[in-house]
């Protein structure tokens, strides 16, 4: 098992008054050990513009160096992805937005996922390079993203397999969804949310 130290909690709770936030500071309350942690509402993370893909193609599929332009523009995806191998555990929080990811989550999965830094390719399979973490993934949703509509969830399940695709040992989720849908049980949906984040992290911190 790898010994880290760490909890890094990555959180994209913009709105005043989020639910997903309280969702959070649960989560906080229970957590044991030192926790960093990134806001992508105010470090808004970099998106891949021409000078960035070039120098990640370069770098991590061609095995070149950068120069300290291509370093720079590259510095902001590399301290992310260094945030992620440093990490014991990783908990991502966020409200859904239009069946998925909201933009700075996506932008900060794409920073993340490096070819030979959280995965890479042996014999022609994918191989992930993070074993011996886990995840836990944080979601409120508005409407129902479950059972008849799980065709509709491009969220959690997106956030749970890039984890899987890193190599991650163990990736819980926990949804609270309908909250809009069906506002007389918001309450219900986000206590039950509440127990599901306290049992995940009372196993985790069993399993140490």
């Amino acid at each position: 098992m790898i010994e880290l130290a760490n909890t890094l909690l990555v959180r994209y709770t913009p709105r005043t008054g989020s639910r997903t936030a309280r969702l959070v500071d649960h989560a906080l309350e229970r957590l044991g050990g030192p926790v960093a942690e990134l806001d992508l509402a105010v470090t808004e993370p970099e998106l891949f513009d021409s000078r960035r893909i070039d120098a990640y193609t370069q770098r991590n599929y061609g095995g070149q160096p950068l120069d300290a332009d291509q370093a720079a523009a590259m510095a902001q995806m590399d301290a992310f992805t260094q945030q992620v191998i440093d990490a014991r555990q990783v908990v991502l929080a966020f409200p859904v937005y239009n069946f998925s990811v909201p933009g700075a989550v996506k932008a900060w999965i794409d920073a993340v996922v490096q070819k030979n830094r959280t995965w890479t390719i042996n014999g022609g399979n994918y191989t992930g390079l993070m074993q011996g973490r886990r995840a836990l993934v944080i979601a409120t949703a508005g409407g129902p993203l479950s059972g008849d509509f799980a065709h509709l969830d491009h969220a959690v399940s997106l956030a749970r397999k890039q984890f899987e695709f890193m190599g991650f040992d163990r990736t819980d989720t926990v949804l609270a969804e309908r909250i809009n849908a069906e506002p007389d049980k918001a309450d219900d949906a986000l206590a039950a949310a509440r127990r599901s984040i306290a049992a995940v992290i009372d196993t985790w911190n069993s399993a140490d």
